[in-house]
């Protein structure tokens, strides 16, 4: 059994090993951003974020989110290889159909000929299918460190693709996506050929029974993911119906600017659910309030952090048209902190395999959302974003945290949160209205704020630094 410290450590370690990755794929991602700004018109760039938004919402409903069944099979059997090989084989069955029920729509329905490059849009969305469902087995079967490394190789693959297509096509469209349809498809090979996929695929495996249990699993985080979507991706139709198209351009970068927050999110999130989802004695666990907390603090110390660094980000890096939306990207980044904060401790209804709870809890943010966005949007355009998504969020985290307070027995410092947020908002303010010289004066005091308030953190990275080059 793991002593507190072990367990610590082994939570910093696989946050690292998941970080590496994904940092190296949204610094990519973000970084492409400048670049389509300029080769695409604001049309253009309004439809393909509406595309982008969209996908992950069209994969979770046609595969039920299977890829997350078979995560939670595979961890829950780690020392059974037939019921792994069980597991993997009923997820790739499910995905075979899905993958001919695609191609039989896009090629059965008039409807989908309208869309701009549709048979590549279709190859997008299957490469993306089959590449998620193998990072989830990678993650099940305990490869984090090959998870991390196809992370970092799928990131260069976009950047090499996306070099030789986007200057050399005219259609700007078609060119991104053959180049993340590529990326994908080679990053399916590797991880086929790594982990031999046809070891783990036996026909003799196959359970419709185990089937319909992991559906029965997956089936309320469908309607979780549809719920979430609402609230991050419902409000760029939204826009394209009150405000056009173009419109949707505008908020898409600042929008993705706040992913860089997400991006901090992403890497520790999959390890705390690693951590709750193996650990075999709930009640033997390190301090849950200390680890929430610290999240706590981290994440809005993050948010005025990056926010301070939005003027400089737009006016250097994107084309003229684009200079003033960084005044959304302090809110977005807000919206993402309570998000953040939503899913760590929605991990513990993950790991209670409370989806339905998950679920109704994510319901009531994302009515709301909605509704102050379609209530505000005509008078107050892409702010009424903003503060719809930031209610929708807040309101999600807080019951969550009633739901869990009692049973959890959980307690965030409220003088600590109520501080924090009255820092965010002098940042805000001092943002709108500061000179070049000021914004500087503002960035270097945030990051000293940052450092002040994880102190904590800071020395427990340091110590597991130092433990694990000793080791």
């Amino acid at each position: 059994m793991m002593t507190d410290k072990q367990e610590i450590n082994n939570l910093i370690k696989n946050t690292i090993l998941y970080s590496i990755g994904p940092l190296l794929n949204r610094i990519i991602a973000l970084s492409l951003l400048p670049i389509y700004s300029f080769v695409l018109s604001k049309n253009e760039f309004g439809y393909f974020d509406l595309l982008t938004v969209s996908v992950p919402l069209i994969i979770s409903i046609i595969t039920y989110k299977i890829a997350d069944g078979v995560y939670l099979w595979l961890l829950e059997n780690k020392n059974n290889l037939q019921q792994q090989k069980t597991s993997i084989t009923n997820g790739f069955v499910v995905l075979g159909i899905v993958i001919l029920f695609l191609i039989i729509s896009v090629v059965v329905i008039p409807a989908s000929n309208h869309l701009p490059s549709h048979y590549l849009t279709l190859g997008f969305i299957i490469s993306l299918i089959i590449y998620l469902q193998l990072q989830q087995i990678l993650r099940g079967l305990s490869f984090v460190k090959v998870y991390t490394s196809l992370a970092i190789l799928n990131s260069l693959f976009i950047i090499v693709f996306t070099a030789i297509f986007i200057f050399n096509w005219q259609n700007k469209i078609a060119a991104i996506l053959t180049s993340l349809t590529l990326a994908n498809f080679l990053s399916i090979l590797i991880i086929a050929f790594y982990i031999k996929i046809n070891r783990w695929i036996d026909a003799a495996a196959l359970d419709w029974k185990k089937i319909k249990q992991m559906l029965a699993y997956s089936g309320p985080l469908v309607l979780n993911a549809v719920a979430w979507w609402s609230m991050s991706g419902f409000e760029r139709y939204i826009i394209n119906y009150h405000l056009g198209i173009e419109i949707n351009a505008e908020y898409a970068i600042p929008i993705k600017y706040a992913s860089l927050l997400l991006l901090l999110n992403s890497f520790f999130l999959p390890a705390w659910q690693d951590f709750l989802l193996t650990k075999n004695d709930e009640g033997k666990t390190v301090s849950k309030n200390r680890y929430l907390n610290e999240y706590l603090v981290f994440q809005f110390t993050a948010v005025i952090c990056i926010s301070c660094l939005a003027p400089f980000v737009f006016n250097a890096f994107f084309e003229n048209n684009y200079h003033k939306s960084w005044i959304y990207a302090p809110l977005l980044l807000l919206s993402t902190a309570f998000f953040g904060l939503s899913s760590f401790l929605g991990a513990y209804l993950v790991a209670q395999k409370n989806s339905r709870q998950l679920f109704s809890t994510t319901v009531w943010g994302s009515i709301i959302n909605i509704a102050i966005t379609l209530l505000l949007i005509n008078q107050l355009r892409l702010y009424a974003i903003c503060i719809g998504q930031l209610t929708g969020y807040v309101v999600t985290f807080c019951i969550r945290y009633f739901q869990l307070k009692n049973k959890m027995n959980l307690q965030i410092n409220l003088p600590v949160l109520a501080l924090l947020i009255s820092f965010f908002i002098a940042f805000y303010i001092g943002l709108q209205y500061a000179s070049t010289v000021f914004l500087i004066l503002l960035f270097l005091c945030s990051c000293g704020l940052a450092i002040i308030f994880n102190k904590q953190l800071l020395l427990e990275i340091l110590r597991f630094t130092r433990f694990y080059r000793k080791k």
